[in-house]
């Protein structure tokens, strides 16, 4: 699995130092489903997606859609486990702990830049 840091491209800010990068089948199948939690700098990215389900999860998330720009242009707050979520007009999804201290509603729109890393924590 890649592995990187999301920043907001305006400030530079890192928004979450350890992120997961889903690209095989198997890693966007299993998603967050074998974890007991996120902490709070970490997040699983899912590249060329729209939708996600949440059926054998443990925890609540947070979702932000990105355009393919990087633009942040879908937020979806504290969707538990249990069922599934399409965000229409996304191009990729963003998952990290449910209640996120960020404003990402007031983000709409701003860009959000990928850097990939070597190792990540996971």
């Amino acid at each position: 699995m890649k592995h990187g840091r999301f920043y907001l491209y305006e400030s530079k800010q890192c928004l979450w130092s350890h992120v997961a990068v889903a690209t095989s089948f198997i890693d966007r199948l299993t998603g967050l489903t074998t974890r007991a939690g996120l902490p709070r700098q970490e997040a699983l990215w899912l590249p060329a997606c729209s939708a996600i389900q949440t059926w054998r999860m443990q925890f609540a998330i947070d979702l932000i859609g990105l355009d393919k720009a990087g633009h942040i242009c879908r937020v979806r707050r504290n969707i538990q486990p249990g069922g599934w979520v399409h965000l229409a007009g996304v191009d990729s999804v963003l998952e990290c702990e449910a209640g996120c201290h960020y404003p990402l509603e007031k983000w709409l729109h701003r860009r959000l830049q990928f850097v990939r890393t070597e190792r990540g924590s996971w």
